[in-house]
């Protein structure tokens, strides 16, 4: 999956943000800030696992 198509839909189903690669020339990656409440962080963490297990895993 394009970074960007990742990033839009972790966004619009699990209401996390990651910065697309493509925005670094560095397609499917993502970059992610860790200037957060570490309890918020865990829990976007939790709702990554569950984005990548529904789309990514088979």
């Amino acid at each position: 999956m394009k970074s960007e198509t990742f990033a839009k839909l972790l966004l619009a189903e699990k209401g996390v943000f990651f910065v697309p690669g493509s925005c670094f020339d560095k397609e499917y990656y993502f970059r992610l800030g860790l200037a957060q409440d570490s309890k918020l962080f865990k829990s976007g963490l939790d709702e990554l696992s569950n984005f990548v297990d529904e789309h990514l895993i088979s």
